[in-house]
């Protein structure tokens, strides 16, 4: 299953929680692609549900961002 995304803020850096959902931001001065991997517990090996960022609506500058409702 694919997790859905928004554009999201490139600050701040991390994963941080707002209205509605989770505003995810890294940094990468040479990354070429970024994905969000989410899983069902905390010890899981195997993730639950990934989302490949698209570089054209989801990088600022060196910052990769999205956000993500309802989780």
């Amino acid at each position: 299953m694919n997790l859905v995304g928004k554009a999201g803020q490139s600050a701040p850096l991390g994963a941080t929680v707002v209205d509605g959902g989770i505003n995810f931001s890294v940094f990468s001065r040479r990354a070429t692609s970024v994905e969000v991997l989410s899983f069902d517990r905390e010890d899981d090996a195997r993730r639950a549900r990934m989302m490949h960022l698209d570089p054209a609506a989801n990088r600022t500058y060196h910052y990769w961002h999205v956000f993500v409702p309802g989780i």
